[in-house]
């Protein structure tokens, strides 16, 4: 009778941790994180609400990020699920990296990428280590079998924008020059975009092309964006490297194709 009493709030758990995944899924973040909240309460050490209740956290805000960082470290260590480990893993990577930890941040992106079954996670994790490798000055030499697969996969991981947290926190950061784009991608988000739909067919689509483009050479970005509005239709229509993404081709066109020669080599 005991037994079945302490076990009855992890039977609990078990069953609303699906809620809070459903909500986690659909980018719900406050009321994921609403939700992993009342299921800790009565679940405390619940692995699953943990990790959604600190990613949605993330992802809701933007801000403070390293106080999450030693619950996701701690869940990609010692975690009891590999995938939970993995997700914990990429997330800290992200983290690290924006602090420029980049060795630490290398090994928890590289254990995310080869451990991972789910696809977010090998994307996230996987368009870090290819941020990694490519960054000038890096001393990084990833093992011959890991460095042929992030080649193999390096059009679809390369056009994968950083997580929300961390373009948030770099929009925090930035200076008045780049607010003449945030304003206008906000604009569109809010006024236009709700009324004709997402019909860019390039990765990353439009407005968040223009908005890393802002926020990485400020007011460059308003000819880089006129340029990609040209180049859109013969881009789309090539095909090149195409995947499909819920139901939906997607041509890969990330913003470093296009700026590498703004950018000083040694």
């Amino acid at each position: 009778m005991i037994s079945g009493i302490l076990f009855f709030p992890l039977l609990l758990a078990a069953a609303e941790s699906d809620l809070a995944r459903q909500l986690y899924d659909e980018g719900n973040w406050p009321a994921c994180e609403l939700e992993c909240r009342r299921i800790l309460s009565f679940a405390p050490t619940h692995e699953p609400a943990l990790l959604m209740q600190s990613s949605a956290s993330l992802r809701r805000t933007g801000a403070d990020i390293g106080n999450s960082l030693p619950l996701l470290l701690n869940l990609a260590r010692q975690g009891q699920s590999p995938e939970f480990r993995a997700s914990a893993a990429a997330d800290a990577a992200w983290i690290l990296y924006s602090r420029e930890e980049i060795p630490e941040s290398w090994e928890l992106a590289q254990q995310a990428f080869l451990t991972t079954t789910e696809t977010p996670t090998f994307l996230s994790s996987g368009s870090l280590l290819i941020r990694i490798l490519d960054a000038r000055g890096t001393s990084i030499t990833p093992a011959p079998a890991l460095m042929l697969q992030l080649e193999s996969c390096r059009p679809i991981l390369a056009a994968q924008a950083p997580p929300v947290f961390i373009q948030t926190q770099h929009r925090n950061r930035s200076d008045i020059l780049s607010k003449p784009g945030q304003w206008i991608v906000a604009f569109y988000r809010w006024a236009i975009r709700p009324a004709i739909g997402t019909r860019c067919s390039l990765n990353p689509h439009c407005s968040e092309y223009f908005l890393q483009a802002s926020l990485k050479h400020k007011l460059l970005a308003i000819p880089m964006i006129a340029d990609r509005l040209v180049r859109e239709p013969g881009v789309v229509s090539s095909r090149r490297n195409a995947v499909y993404e819920k139901g939906q081709l997607k041509v890969p066109d990330p913003l470093q194709d296009h700026d590498f020669w703004m950018t000083s080599r040694p």
